[in-house]
């Protein structure tokens, strides 16, 4: 099915979006490359398609290019051809080898890796600065790169259900972070820098090892959203109690047998949950 999207080109009498999802195919089909000169939106999701050809790394103007649910091994390194990239989505896949040459691809704003047994990141990821939206979940992934914080355009990271215990330094760098998630990780301890990432407004932690919360915690005056369910809590710091913002609160399966005093400063609180939790008794000030 082909579609003219004006907002990203006049239209032209050609195509400049192809939807090809969930049509059985093996291969890239040829209308891929029959609209080539045009075709700026690709959507391949839900095929069967183990290789990509090198004639689609000739469309160097293709912005959208998504390949979600495919049986894909690897992604060559003429990825790096395609420099007008703003939206690549290769998540689902069987994917090992991600090349270095990502990192030509400088215009992307959203990068989806998800769910592939990827044998670690390319060394070029952290040059893509432009990006606001990095999806790596399920990938295996042990740790960060050092340069990661050089990614400080990003307001929304997901790396849930991987082996992560810790975060690098640089971290802190990602001041326009908005949505992070690190469930499903195995974080023993969230590290002070979690405090200066001011932006945050919804923070997962659900299913790691922490038995406490940093202080710098309560730094995130944004922050409406948390989940540190499936946890070890023992307790809250005092200063948890400075998140204002919060409306939705799930402290569910930890160890707490009591929250702080201040608790009840947290006015905006909507929907909290504690249960499966050691509470003998909660504050008066809830409720």
């Amino acid at each position: 099915m082909y579609k003219c999207f004006p907002f990203l080109k006049a239209c032209s009498g050609q195509a400049d979006s192809l939807d090809k999802r969930h049509a059985s195919l093996q291969s890239v089909p040829e209308d891929v490359f029959r609209n080539g000169r045009t075709l700026e939106e690709c959507m391949l999701d839900s095929n069967q398609i183990k290789e990509l050809p090198k004639k689609i790394f000739a469309i160097t103007q293709l912005k959208r290019l998504t390949l979600s649910d495919n049986s894909l091994t690897r992604i060559p390194p003429n990825i790096g051809n395609l420099t007008a990239l703003l939206e690549l989505d290769v998540s689902r896949n069987e994917i090992t080898d991600f090349p270095e040459n990502i990192k030509f691809c400088s215009d992307l704003r959203m990068l989806d890796m998800s769910s592939n047994p990827i044998q670690g990141l390319p060394p070029g990821l952290c040059q893509l600065k432009n990006l606001t939206q990095l999806n790596l979940n399920d990938i295996t992934l042990g740790e960060l790169p050092p340069d990661f914080g050089n990614l400080n355009a990003l307001r929304r990271l997901e790396l849930r259900d991987n082996l992560l215990k810790s975060l690098p330094p640089s971290f802190g760098a990602l001041q326009c972070l908005e949505f992070l998630d690190l469930g499903g990780n195995e974080f023993a301890d969230l590290p002070p820098l979690i405090g200066q990432l001011r932006s945050l407004a919804e923070l997962f932690l659900d299913a790691n090892e922490l038995k406490t919360l940093p202080p710098q915690i309560g730094s995130l005056k944004c922050l409406f959203q948390l989940d540190v369910s499936e946890n070890f809590l023992e307790f809250l710091p005092d200063e948890f109690c400075c998140l204002a913002a919060l409306t939705d609160l799930t402290l569910t399966q930890n160890n707490l047998d009591a929250v702080p005093e201040g608790f009840g400063n947290l006015r905006r609180l909507s929907m909290l949950k504690l249960d499966s939790n050691r509470l003998v008794s909660v504050t008066s000030q809830i409720g």
